[in-house]
């Protein structure tokens, strides 16, 4: 499998996470300048959205994902690990990729190589662990997701970037950072010097569910990425 597929032909790519599957969150992303889209299943969103199992979520999935030309993809969710019958239903919505939390990544899904497969990687685990996970035949890359970026209880901090570093050049496979609260434009320098290969984007940073929201926190984090970057790719994973 190539690792991240086309995703890693653009520099750091900036992959947009919705906080509800609705087409004009996603549109808005997309024009944002979003590289790509996830939207997601059984998952509990720190707005107090939440997205149910596959079953209902899926109409809604395949409304929003008209119109939408980047790249494509579903969170599992935090709530459930999804089902065989599932998976089939969830591979026919004709996406690109899922994001999956490890605990409740079923193991079959690794043996099915139709979808690329990144798995979020929380902080404070031993760094055998996450090489382990990143050579997991399927895993095309890590999200990295620290203790400041899944609550917002304590500030983005040194640890964080330190944390980042140390993946990145533990790990041979696309380290992605997870970006959902206090961390601002501004801060994309130090995440790229500390060898971030792209951004999972939570636009509810900006405080809103609001599409034109949306659109303007993906573009003020896409347009400094753009500033920052060299424009020549990251010809070892595409």
């Amino acid at each position: 499998m190539v690792y991240g597929s086309s995703l890693f032909k653009i520099e750091r790519p900036l992959m947009v996470e919705l906080a509800t599957n609705d087409r004009d969150l996603a549109l808005a992303s997309q024009e944002g300048g979003a590289d790509a889209i996830i939207f997601s299943v059984s998952n509990q969103h720190p707005s107090q959205n939440s997205t149910r199992e596959l079953d209902l979520e899926e109409e809604s999935i395949r409304r929003s994902l008209e119109g939408i030309h980047v790249s494509k993809g579903v969170s599992l969710g935090n709530n459930k690990a999804i089902t065989r019958d599932e998976w089939s239903k969830l591979v026919e919505l004709q996406i690109d990729f899922i994001v999956a939390h490890p605990s409740l990544v079923p193991p079959f899904i690794m043996e099915d190589d139709r979808l690329d497969k990144f798995v979020y990687a929380p902080s404070g685990l031993p760094m055998e662990l996450y090489i382990t996970i990143s050579n997991i035949n399927g895993v095309s890359g890590l999200i990295f997701l620290p203790q400041s970026q899944i609550d917002g209880s304590i500030p983005f901090n040194l640890i964080d970037v330190i944390w980042l570093n140390a993946l990145t050049k533990s790990i041979s496979k696309p380290i992605l950072f997870k970006i959902a609260y206090n961390i601002t434009p501004d801060d994309l320098n130090i995440l790229n010097q500390s060898g971030s290969h792209g951004y999972v984007l939570d636009p509810y940073i900006g405080g809103s569910l609001e599409p034109d929201i949306y659109n303007q926190t993906v573009k003020a984090f896409k347009d400094k990425l753009v500033a920052l970057n060299s424009g020549k790719g990251y010809p070892g994973f595409s």
